[in-house]
């Protein structure tokens, strides 16, 4: 597979099997230095910043109502 910046979803969705195809191709640990470890840590950074860009998580702004945080339940160290 070509490496590139993914732009497309079908790009996205080519890499991600790629990623699953390298992991699933021997039944031992891949190891980080051999071409198929450096391969995937590739494609694992640009897949990431694809997420990154068109599918982005945002922290809720609040806490949702009826969470409080309790220490009531919480043994003190002396005991």
């Amino acid at each position: 597979m070509k490496t590139k910046i993914l732009k497309t979803e079908p790009e996205y969705n080519n890499a991600c099997e790629r990623i699953y195809m390298l992991i699933n191709s021997s039944p031992n640990a891949i190891e980080p230095e051999s071409p198929e470890g450096e391969e995937i840590e590739l494609l694992s950074l640009i897949v990431e910043n694809y997420e990154h860009e068109y599918y982005p998580i945002e922290a809720p702004r609040e806490r949702p109502q009826g969470f409080k945080p309790s220490l009531t339940n919480r043994r003190s160290c002396n005991e």
